[in-house]
Order: structure tokens, then C-alpha cells, then sequence
């Protein structure tokens, strides 16, 4: 999809406050709210707005642990994958997000939180008694709330959005002492 000027400034907008009111749209695109509003619709109905939703602080309804697991599914797992079977089991409630990626060594990296380490541990045994002859975890990271350092890809979504059809090489941002 084409973005207009408005456009993406609505999208950086709701980025920055996904309860921006057309109103408040509006006037900082010089425009009048239903002028806000056919543009904030045109988005959803293209897609482009998949939903607006509370972002959660993990620690205060306490969610402390986290893990990243690098998986290779077996022969029987990968079958299972084909036939939809990976798409019913990331809806278990303590996977954050999965990625299906072209590396050999661990195709599927899947994301994890808990409660407790004990829960972490508990979960991890489960799944290694009761998954083997479907996947092989190649390796897991655990790291407490404390070891999250960036919870969201907003400020990638706005340099996209504001660099967009002009796009730059990322910029390294050299380390100081």
C-alpha cells in the first residue's frame, strides 16, 4: 500500500498514543476530525491498523521470568507444523511470539513469560517429557523482567514511517565510556 503524508503522520501519531482522538489528529495535520477519521478507518480497513490494544507493564500484574527457546522440530514435528499444528500450539497462553526463520540449526525461535522461575521450570520439564518425538529445544535462554531492556518495535515503526519511500541505512550508534 501507498501512504500518503497524512497518512503516515496518523499512523506515527497513533504509534506514539493509540488513543489520539481524530480531534487530536486533526489538528496536528490541519485537517478537520472526520477528515482524521476517513483516513484512521481507510488504515483499518486496509489492514495497515490491525487493533489498538493496552500495553501491560509485565511486572506489575506479575509476570517476572522470560525465556527464548531456539526449537528444531523432528520429522513427525515438522508434519505436525504442515498439517496447522503449529498454529493451535503457540495459542498456549505462556508463548509470547514464535518465528519460523530459514536457519537449520534452530528454525522455530519462540519467546516465553512466567510467573515464577519455579513455573519456568515446571513448564520447560513438561515440555521436554511430553513434546521429544516433535521437537528438540537446541537451546533456552531464562532471563528475569529486570534483563528486558526494550519492550516494543514502536521506534522502529516510526523511523520506517518517517523515512518512508527514502529509506536510509540504520545508523550504529557508536558506544561511549
Amino acid at each position: 500500500m501507498n501512504l500518503t503524508e497524512n497518512e503516515r503522520k496518523t499512523l506515527i501519531a497513533l504509534v506514539k498514543n493509540a488513543r489520539a482522538s481524530d480531534s487530536e489528529i486533526g489538528k496536528m495535520l490541519r485537517i478537520t476530525p472526520q477528515g482524521a477519521g476517513k483516513i484512521r478507518k481507510k488504515l483499518e480497513n486496509a489492514g495497515v491498523i490491525k487493533g489498538y490494544h493496552a500495553k501491560l507493564d509485565y511486572e506489575a500484574i506479575g509476570i517476572e521470568n522470560f525465556a527464548v527457546a531456539l526449537v528444531t522440530p523432528t520429522i513427525k514435528g515438522w508434519s505436525y507444523i504442515k498439517k496447522g499444528g503449529l498454529a493451535e500450539r503457540v495459542k498456549q497462553p505462556h508463548i509470547i511470539d514464535y518465528y519460523v526463520t530459514p536457519n537449520g540449526d534452530a528454525p522455530l525461535i519462540v519467546t516465553y513469560g512466567f510467573r515464577s522461575s519455579k513455573e519456568l521450570d515446571e513448564y520447560f520439564r513438561g515440555l521436554r517429557e511430553n513434546t521429544s518425538e516433535y521437537l528438540t529445544m537446541t537451546r533456552l535462554f531464562p532471563f528475569s523482567n529486570t534483563g528486558m531492556a526494550k519492550h516494543t518495535a514502536n521506534d522502529l515503526f516510526i523511523k520506517v514511517l518517517q523515512e518512508y519511500k527514502k529509506e536510509k541505512a540504520p545508523a550504529i550508534v557508536p558506544i561511549r565510556m
